[in-house]
């Protein structure tokens, strides 16, 4: 006997027939001629009710947090020769360690040119700094300088093109320079941060007044330039005053997005089944989805609870008390109401 054989048979000796399908367009001639379906998707918090954060700061404070935000930005919006000038200060820090260790120009193997040439230095943190030697102490490291961009130079030409050619060409004698002074990579030159928060400041001038407007931005752009530069937090006392809530999202885009996230949908009425619903839902939002839910053609919207017994949802049922067995009888008088109705 056939599919649809065992399926007339189950219908005509009970009345009724439930179905799991599992993934339904798997199994699509187990629908034919079915007269509802239930498709179940996974409840996400967010789509029901994100949290917003309440930022009751003073404005002035706002305003640094602002700056803050750009000033990150910022500084990994550079020029990309400096982007590749700062890249070779940190991987030489590397280079250094390996090549002590083991005395061999090329370090590693040719298979490690990706991590060598790898873009992402802002994943090396401050725990990754190596510090080099004062090179009045170590005449050698003009040597090593050149043969490591040696060891960088076709993978170098070949990712980056003019821009490394541009790099290379100066890199050397800057980070000599730069070690004399002590600096690390990413430091900046005595009187160099100073000059560069001015930069920064007047270069989002315009932009920060259309944002804050001219009193505010002229008497506290000093204030939070000095603050970096000292290294005062400016913000943490005032975390206490963001608050968050959770707002309830309209019903009609909850709909929306719950009707997106199914897919291609069998040829039946379809009511939505919503698992591991947090029990904070509001049965009030469910109701309102549901009906925009109709609205969009589907049967309905139905929240499911997380239940530790649902990992033996079929022998719970079969008990007479219990939350599964009550949220069972619950879906199965729903879907009833819905057969009425279609």
């Amino acid at each position: 006997m056939g599919t649809q054989g065992l399926l007339a048979a189950a219908r005509a000796e009970n009345g009724a027939a439930i179905i799991d399908s599992s993934m339904w367009t798997q199994h699509e001639h187990v629908l034919e001629g079915a007269d509802f379906a239930v498709v179940v998707t996974r409840h996400r918090a967010r789509d029901w009710y994100p949290i917003t954060a309440v930022d009751r700061r003073p404005d002035w404070v706002c305003l640094m947090a602002w700056l803050d935000g750009k000033c990150e930005t910022d500084a990994w919006e550079r020029r990309p020769t400096e982007e590749l000038l700062l890249f070779l200060d940190w991987r030489f820090d590397h280079y250094l360690v390996g090549r002590e260790m083991d005395g061999d120009p090329a370090v590693y193997d040719r298979e490690d040119i990706d991590w060598w040439c790898s873009q992402e230095v802002r994943e090396l943190g401050e725990d990754d700094e190596l510090a080099l030697p004062a090179a009045v102490d170590a005449p050698h490291l003009d040597g090593w300088r050149q043969d490591f961009l040696r060891f960088l130079d076709a993978e170098g030409f070949r990712r980056r093109g003019d821009e490394w050619a541009a790099a290379a060409s100066v890199w050397a004698q800057r980070n000599k320079e730069r070690n004399l002074l002590g600096l690390g990579p990413g430091d900046a030159k005595p009187g160099e941060e100073v000059a560069r928060r001015a930069s920064f400041l007047d270069r989002i001038a315009g932009e920060a007044t259309k944002e804050w407007g001219q009193m505010l931005w002229q008497e506290h752009r000093q204030a939070w330039a000095n603050a970096r530069l000292a290294g005062d937090d400016l913000l943490g006392p005032w975390q206490h005053v963001i608050e968050t809530v959770v707002v309830p999202e309209p019903a009609d885009v909850v709909a929306q997005v719950l009707a997106a996230g199914l897919g291609r949908l069998p040829e039946v009425p379809v009511l939505v089944a919503v698992n591991h619903a947090s029990r904070n839902l509001a049965q009030s939002q469910v109701t309102a989805v549901g009906d925009e839910l109709r609205g969009l053609g589907l049967a309905g919207v139905f929240a499911m609870p997380a239940l530790k017994q649902f990992g033996q949802f079929g022998q719970q049922l079969l008990r007479p008390g219990g939350e599964a067995a009550a949220l069972g009888n619950r879906l199965a008088r729903y879907v009833g109401g819905v057969l009425r109705r279609v």
